[in-house]
């Protein structure tokens, strides 16, 4: 074995140099680790260069594991401001490491815990988005959204009676809510907040988008409208989730498939950037208050929403089709009261 393997606290497996018998092999393989480094012969001279230091990473995994256990108890973690400084060491070890691509095999190993996960969701999402050039400013964000993006899981834990199944429902609007106090703590711009808080709200959306028997162009256009700037980096997280994520019933034909739906959404995103156009404000909220006698406030903010979905649906295009939405939807509103 060339290299150390360790589980998610940071403790070793199995050594370097451990003789990898037929017994160790199948440890491996049943532990879901794709691959490692060896040596032999032919990789004496070969230095390995790891995507992140081993101590970044277990550190990582500790920060990860202190931070969500007390955001879902309800208490404030005194290792938020680490987080900052981790993100910073992880994107400056990607960004000094000239063959970050032909390192993946290193963080796409396999464990249960959901820190470890975070923690190379993380890793893999500096990665990527090294490779698409990022700025290493982008990258911090995008590293920040990597670490933080299943914060929502501790309190949406639930088990199936029938199945066992572990669920968690809505963990991704739940954590993209309770993630916006964390990043005030460390002092982000309310830009910064709100683009970790899209980032986690909407990881699974591509991939379970793209998953749809029948997925069509005017549903990846609906994405990409509602995503805006964001597309990219929303793509590059829903990759590293993906690669991050092993087990029994998440096969290497799965994670194939996947990636190559993911990889046709980015490449539509590209495609259709010509014929894209931003969508035409076509009712303003003085208008639509004018419209229905009534004062700004949550009714209005509904109302605007609403009409925004059915903007991105395509199914609203001109200022008539707009004026008699909001109408109907006001008057559902009321009857529903």
């Amino acid at each position: 074995l060339g290299q150390e393997l360790h589980d998610a606290s940071g403790r070793v497996l199995l050594a370097k140099f451990t003789q990898l018998t037929k017994e160790n092999v199948s440890f491996i393989a049943f532990i879901g680790i794709p691959g490692v480094y060896v040596e032999d012969e032919f990789s004496k001279d070969v230095q390995i260069k790891e995507v992140v230091r081993p101590e970044v990473r277990r550190q990582a995994v500790s920060i990860v594991q202190d931070i969500f256990l007390k955001v879902a108890g309800g208490e404030e973690s005194p290792r938020e401001k680490a987080i900052q400084e981790h993100v910073e060491e992880i994107v400056n070890d990607v960004m000094n490491n000239e063959d970050v691509m032909y390192n993946l095999i290193e963080v796409k190993t396999y464990d249960d815990y959901t820190y470890f996960h975070s923690a190379n969701v993380a890793i893999l999402a500096g990665v990527l988005g090294a490779k698409a050039n990022l700025s290493q400013k982008e990258l911090d964000m995008l590293v920040t959204a990597g670490f933080l993006h299943d914060i929502g899981k501790f309190s949406t834990w639930t088990i199936d009676k029938e199945t066992g199944r572990h669920r968690f429902i809505k963990h991704d609007d739940v954590g993209s809510r309770m993630v916006k106090p964390i990043l005030k703590a460390l002092t982000c711009s309310n830009k910064q907040i709100e683009y970790v808080s899209e980032m986690i709200k909407n990881h699974i959306y591509p991939s379970s988008m793209m998953q749809e028997p029948e997925i069509n162009e005017k549903a990846m256009l609906r994405y990409i409208r509602k995503l805006g700037d964001n597309v990219i980096d929303n793509i590059i997280l829903a990759k590293a989730d993906r690669l991050s994520a092993r087990g029994e019933v998440i096969t290497d034909e799965i994670v194939e498939n996947n990636m190559k739906a993911l990889d046709k959404l980015m490449n539509f995103y590209f495609e259709s950037q010509e014929k894209l156009k931003p969508l035409p404000k076509l009712l303003d909220g003085y208008e639509v208050m004018k419209t229905l006698n009534i004062k700004e406030g949550k009714t209005l903010g509904n109302i605007l929403k609403a009409l925004k979905e059915e903007q991105l649906d395509g199914d609203i295009t001109t200022k008539e089709e707009a004026l008699a939405f909001v109408q109907s939807f006001y008057k559902k509103l009321i009857m529903n009261k």
